[in-house]
């Protein structure tokens, strides 16, 4: 705006914005970018109670896994054993930074079945006894 006073003129500045207001909106937007990135989405499975954190930055996975493992005895016969696979494994972008996972087996509770054709040995590893 200019303004005449006296035969001059005059120019009235416009009072500027204090540059905190725009870096305080950028640290506001940081803050939100980060939170979007780190808050997870729940997912339970049911495979005996594995739950899975998953951001997008990072995975927790807390196994909890019932397994079943198959192997061959003899070329006839094939044995069934009950497992448990558990632990925790953490990955940020992608790359495993942490894991504890085992997998335990009780060979004592195993199942077996007769009589399969010798073609399906192949199909299957022979056990360590």
């Amino acid at each position: 705006m200019c303004f005449v006073t006296g035969g001059k003129m005059e120019e009235k500045k416009q009072p500027e914005k204090p540059a905190g207001r725009k870096k305080r909106w950028i640290i506001i937007a940081i803050c939100v970018v980060i939170v979007i990135l780190c808050v997870p989405m729940i997912q339970t499975y049911k495979d005996g109670g594995t739950v899975c954190y998953d951001a997008i930055l990072y995975d927790v996975t807390d196994y909890n896994r019932e397994l079943s493992k198959v192997e061959r005895v003899n070329n006839t016969t094939l044995r069934y054993t009950h497992g448990m696979k558990k632990g925790v494994e953490i990955r940020i972008l992608g790359f495993t930074v942490y894991d504890s996972t085992y997998e335990t087996y009780d060979p004592e509770h195993a199942t077996y079945q007769d009589g399969l054709p010798e073609s399906t040995a192949a199909l299957y590893p022979m056990a360590e006894d």
